[in-house]
């Protein structure tokens, strides 16, 4: 950015930052993934992908942004929904906050969370009564009622 005096520079550390932070104001966000340096650096040597967590790139065509984010998401949540209201609150942000048009928020969904009040283990499910062979619970109430009556 350049005003009249002289020139601005936000870094990308900057917009990591804001996104960070965004990446908690999202109901259904875990959190954005995280990649050691190894295994991060091995991903850009041998294929297309990158590294998880958040790769910020120039738009030679908009001279803004694109941002690519890796997240996990809470288990239970839509998929679809919350990850477009994150590339909202992305965009919105990075924008207002740093003055940087971004062009593009691609997320990246590697993973589901369980939150600690998400039952993880089996459930336990009540087994139905058990009634004699051919008898539901209905016909033992009318035979209970109809041997009531007879006394």
């Amino acid at each position: 950015m350049v005003d009249g005096i002289g020139s601005i520079e936000v870094s990308d550390e900057v917009i990591r930052s804001i996104i960070n932070v965004c990446s908690s104001e999202v109901p259904g966000i875990a959190g954005v993934s995280e990649e050691t340096f190894m295994n991060g650096a091995f991903k850009m040597l041998r294929s297309t992908e990158f590294p998880k967590g958040i790769r910020i790139t120039d738009d030679e065509e908009t001279s803004g942004k694109k941002v690519d984010v890796s997240v996990q998401i809470e288990f239970g949540v839509a998929i679809p929904a919350v990850a477009c209201e994150f590339q909202k609150k992305v965009k919105n942000q990075v924008e207002r906050i740093a003055g940087i048009s971004v062009s593009e928020v691609n997320i990246h969904v590697d993973g589901v969370q369980a939150s600690v009040e998400t039952p993880t283990g089996p459930r336990v499910v009540t087994p139905p009564e058990t009634f004699g062979a051919g008898q539901s619970a209905e016909d033992e109430d009318e035979a209970e009622i109809a041997s009531e009556t007879q006394d």
